[in-house]
């Protein structure tokens, strides 16, 4: 659907810019469009939520690419 799709998008840009509480509110925007069916956990925009709060507690810093390392399983 492209409303998701660019209501995804546009949460993305959100979040590349640093712009960490109108990204939140984007992805939770975008969550509210997409279909939840059985056996599905998560989506994308679930993913970015708590990243949000991760980076907005601890900023990357103006060189960041936009990259999330994991470091543990």
């Amino acid at each position: 659907d492209k409303t998701i799709l660019k209501a995804y998008h546009e949460a993305l840009e959100l979040y590349r810019n640093q712009d960490w509480d109108k990204a939140k509110d984007a992805f939770k925007a975008a969550d509210e469009l997409e279909d939840m069916f059985p056996g599905r956990k998560s989506n994308p925009s679930r993913v970015y939520i708590p990243r949000c709060d991760h980076w907005k507690a601890n900023p990357p810093g103006d060189d960041w690419d936009g990259v999330w390392t994991l470091t543990s399983k």
